[in-house]
């Protein structure tokens, strides 16, 4: 069809190499979304690809996103703000579990209470409960207060390594204690997909699905359903959504965690619909308490997330004020050893390094000259 000159092409990703042969106008929807990055090798951006053959031929080119990154800004510097963002939002409920009793359940008492009047209503699919298992650590935190336990200088979640606490990158190491009470009984609050439905399903007193990405796409649905984000892809309404533990996006070990965390909210409040529509309301479960992402949800302004995440990204020089690279596999450590450390900084993670340099041309030309170890090596420029 495209090949036969169909004046409107639609299609995900690869949609980018659309075989057209001449671009009149695009629009990326969700332009943020990170599966618009392919994981192949060579790695490749949509927007990157559309922005350069809009640019060619002199089209435009309208990218959507709910809060803007950095990266995507520096695409264009000209950004429509819809009018009256208050109103075009759900309405969002943060529920502080460190202000609830611990006995409480994976649901706190009052979306407990929303839930089952969610029940009571005539949607076919009233309650949608949703963890994302995001990075390798698992959350902990205290059983007398409910902190959790972060690093302090870095501000990533702390896992246990020889009855000791340390981040994933090891920049403090300290014994096993609440920082904010000092009680040294700490608990792991993270569970999975089916350990979640089954404590929803007694909850609630109802049958639950469980829906992920291995699902099957014919199976029929309960009213009350349990699963990651392949929720988004496979309902369209539901009279209310909840975020078991919106933390686990929040303080995962990447760089663009929080502006997930957002555009996942995004994408569930069209489940529910908006405030002018009247229909639903997202429960936001955290124990981050003041936070300037789950601010931004409750009142719906977010020019204070905006300065603050293009402030981080200009001081670390994240894209697109400097250039990172993931270099991963086996050979990974052996090939990053002889990168000039006077260009480059390389930062170790959970499954491979970060290499972060200036500008691309630094990166690319650094990359060039290290000698590549036997094994199978990948480097993501992002």
């Amino acid at each position: 069809k495209q090949r036969a000159g169909w004046p409107v092409i639609v299609g995900s990703r690869k949609a980018a190499f659309a075989p057209t042969t001449k671009i009149r106008g695009a629009v990326v929807i969700d332009s943020d979304d990170d599966a618009y990055r392919s994981e192949g090798s060579p790695t490749w951006h949509a927007v990157d690809v559309l922005a350069h053959r809009c640019r060619e031929v002199d089209a435009p080119l309208w990218l959507t996103s709910p809060c803007p990154s950095p990266s995507l800004r520096a695409v264009s510097n000209n950004f429509f703000v819809a009018p009256d963002q208050y109103a075009n939002w759900s309405r969002v409920e943060v529920v502080d579990r460190r202000e609830h009793d611990p006995r409480d359940g994976v649901l706190s008492a009052p979306v407990l209470d929303a839930a089952h009047a969610a029940l009571r209503g005539s949607e076919p699919v009233a309650v949608v409960v949703l963890l994302q298992r995001l990075g390798a650590g698992r959350l902990l935190a205290c059983k007398k207060c409910g902190t959790l336990a972060r690093c302090a200088r870095c501000g990533t979640p702390e896992m246990e390594v020889d009855d000791h606490l340390t981040c994933p990158t090891h920049c403090v190491t300290r014994e096993r204690f609440c920082v904010h009470c000092a009680s040294t009984s700490l608990r792991r609050i993270s569970c999975g997909v089916n350990t979640l439905a089954r404590d929803v399903a007694a909850q609630l007193g109802h049958d639950v699905s469980e829906l992920t990405a291995a699902s099957d796409p014919s199976m029929s649905l309960h009213r009350v359903v349990v699963g990651t984000e392949a929720i988004f892809t496979r309902l369209r309404r539901a009279s209310m959504v909840v975020f078991a533990d919106i933390d686990q996006y929040l303080l995962a070990p990447r760089e663009r965690a929080r502006r997930d965390a957002l555009l996942a909210v995004a994408r569930a409040s069209r489940l529910v619909g908006s405030r002018r529509d009247g229909r639903g309301v997202l429960y936001v479960q955290s124990r981050r308490g003041d936070d300037s992402v789950l601010r931004a949800l409750t009142t719906s302004d977010f020019d204070e997330f905006v300065l603050e995440d293009d402030a981080i990204a200009r001081d670390l020089q994240l894209p697109p004020y400097g250039a990172l690279a993931e270099i991963t596999g086996e050979p990974a450590r052996e090939f990053v050893r002889d990168l000039d450390v006077s260009k480059v900084t390389v930062v170790a993670s959970n499954d491979g390094f970060v290499v972060s340099a200036p500008t691309v041309a630094i990166l690319c030309d650094e990359l060039a000259t290290a000698i590549r170890p036997a094994g199978r090596l990948r480097v993501a420029i992002r």
